[in-house]
């Protein structure tokens, strides 16, 4: 049985076969330790519901623990955070038995395995970068979809995290962390309702090209009685996404400014075209004149009297660089 409790460790018995797994103790700061517990039936059908409390949950946990519980009907009993319904897809085996505490010669593949001297030694070095450079960092959660690891981040020195999703944002937040940036245009009136209901519980940044966008936020954000703030992605040559550079960009700039529940804090851009270039130094002559769209955009937002307190681009392929502009 594998369950998150207050203490942040594992408990230490399988009820399905009978195992004594090692003991596990989650990242410091992880926010798991934090979050509410749900005792989850997973049966054949592919179903689970909540039972019960949470703090019956953890009583049944502890029992179920003790006793070395072996369920009968093949009903598996299980810990997850809190979320009203859980759907799993349809299988005629049983939830595997737990790997952890296994020799890496045991593990069935294929099998995500993170080597957490060289993971602790990646974190600080980028922090370290920022840091001399007079940045601040805010990374990408796409590169580890954990909490756990945004955690370690952000203990080493990172602002919040940045996301792709709705979705993504919700979990981040539910785990503690409460500066999100929504890098992705966000349309529809559910995706909107989610974005604005998070504001009541984080400090979002969403990610806007075009006024619609910016327009349809701010109605709902009045709606639910919150604000949030945005940011201008503005194309530096990745012709993907985001509002033309110059007088394109400020015109965006104003429109949003005056809109009633959200607040313009800056501008973004990603030159991701750029980082394939095998040829340093032509490499770095680009991204520092994409840079330099970034920033002849933000001085002209501020002569116009608006808000650019946020200047944000950069990846792992740049740093190197753009914490140097």
């Amino acid at each position: 049985m594998i369950g998150w409790g207050r203490s942040g460790r594992e408990t230490n018995r399988d009820p399905l076969a009978g195992e004594v797994m090692s003991d596990v103790r989650w990242l410091p700061g992880s926010g798991l330790e934090r979050m509410p517990l749900a005792l989850v039936e997973t049966r054949r059908v592919g179903r689970a519901k909540l039972l019960g409390s949470c703090s019956q949950h953890r009583r049944l946990l502890a029992k179920t623990a003790q006793q070395e519980l072996r369920p009968p009907g093949g009903v598996s009993l299980c810990a997850t955070p809190c979320m009203s319904t859980l759907t799993y897809p349809k299988a005629s085996h049983m939830i595997p038995s737990a790997v952890i505490g296994r020799h890496l010669s045991e593990l069935d593949t294929p099998a995500l395995c993170i080597d957490l001297d060289r993971m602790e030694e990646n974190i600080q070095a980028m922090a370290t970068a920022h840091k001399q450079g007079g940045k601040q960092w805010r990374p990408h959660a796409k590169c580890h979809k954990s909490p756990a690891v945004a955690h370690q981040q952000i203990a080493a020195g990172a602002i919040g995290v940045t996301v792709a999703k709705v979705s993504e944002a919700e979990v981040y937040i539910q785990s503690g962390i409460r500066d999100v940036l929504i890098a992705n245009m966000v349309v529809g009136q559910q995706k909107l309702e989610r974005l604005a209901g998070l504001c009541r519980f984080g400090n979002l940044i969403q990610a806007v090209d075009h006024f619609v966008q910016a327009e349809a936020l701010s109605e709902v954000c009045g709606r639910l009685g919150v604000r949030c703030r945005v940011i201008l992605e503005v194309n530096v040559g990745l012709n993907r996404v985001g509002v033309r550079p110059g007088p394109d960009t400020l015109n965006l700039a104003r429109g949003v400014s005056k809109l009633p529940h959200v607040d313009l804090v800056g501008i973004m851009g990603y030159e991701g075209h750029l980082l394939t270039i095998a040829e340093e130094a032509k490499k770095r002559k680009l991204i520092m004149t994409a840079m330099a769209i970034l920033g002849e955009n933000a001085d002209e937002m501020k002569r116009d009297g608006l808000c650019c307190d946020i200047v944000s681009a950069s990846g792992t392929g740049s740093f190197q660089v753009t914490v140097d502009s």
